[in-house]
């Protein structure tokens, strides 16, 4: 049987380097300035690319913290190779801290744009 993936749960997934924050607030804020961070660092925008626009994607925070099912939800019909990098840095992400639903980690689907 397959597991439940979670959309709404007790605690979010957060990203590294943020679990120090007291509220859940601090935590969503920090947690999506370093994604906004990683992804800025470790993105290689294709230099023949010469558009623009903004890729949403969805993915699954598993409960080991590692990230999974990566799937552009909008694309840049203009720029494969636009698609083909931001799923490329996705999959370079390190381990969130999981998810939780009822005091125990659990499978969490996320979007980034």
């Amino acid at each position: 049987s397959a597991e439940e993936v979670f959309i709404v749960v007790d605690c979010n997934p957060v990203f590294p380097g943020c679990g120090d924050f007291a509220t859940t607030e601090k935590k969503k804020a920090c947690a999506d300035q370093k994604l906004n961070k990683f992804i800025h660092n470790n993105i290689k925008y294709p230099v023949k690319a010469g558009v623009e626009g903004t890729v949403i994607a969805n993915f699954t925070i598993e409960k080991d913290g590692s990230v999974q099912d990566i799937q552009l939800i909008k694309k840049l019909n203009l720029c494969q190779a636009c698609n083909k990098e931001v799923i490329r840095v996705l999959k370079l992400m390190p381990r969130w801290t999981p998810a939780s639903a009822r005091c125990r980690p659990v499978k969490v689907k996320y979007q980034v744009k």
